[in-house]
């Protein structure tokens, strides 16, 4: 989020309140993106933010709707969300420190799965000890 306050503390308060209602990693990864090459665009973060909601409640729609009727895995949707996510976050790796913490989450979830399948613990285990080593190399670095 720090990423992205700069952007933002020109707003009033009441309107920072709602433009945080519309973080979600796809609209944070686009931002920070577009921020890095042209600077603070509030603008466009609340196009990403409402274009991401708005796909995501007809999505849901759609989901509750015809969830027993198509098999997502015979369209390929259960690998489709992860890999567009990977997408997004592989352009936002720009320095060491965030290449070795994306290296050390893969290898956890990867050993982790492998030792323990289906464990609903590898996500909390990865988001915590993973970013540890990110900040640990980002400190050494200074």
């Amino acid at each position: 989020m720090a990423q992205l306050s700069d952007g933002f503390h020109q707003l009033k308060r009441s309107t920072r309140f709602l433009y945080a209602f519309g973080i979600n990693d796809e609209s944070f990864v686009l931002s920070t993106s577009k921020f890095k090459e042209i600077g603070p665009a509030p603008r466009f973060f609340l196009g990403a933010a409402i274009t991401f909601y708005v796909s995501w409640l007809l999505s849901s729609i759609v989901g509750a709707s015809l969830g027993n009727v198509i098999d997502p895995v015979a369209y390929g949707l259960d690998l489709a969300f992860p890999v567009t996510f990977a997408a997004l976050l592989v352009q936002s790796i720009t320095n060491y420190p965030a290449f070795a913490t994306m290296v050390l989450a893969a290898l956890l979830t990867i050993s982790l799965e492998a030792l323990f399948p289906t464990n609903q613990f590898t996500i909390i285990i990865v988001g915590i000890v993973a970013p540890f080593l990110g900040l640990f190399l980002s400190r050494k670095g200074r």
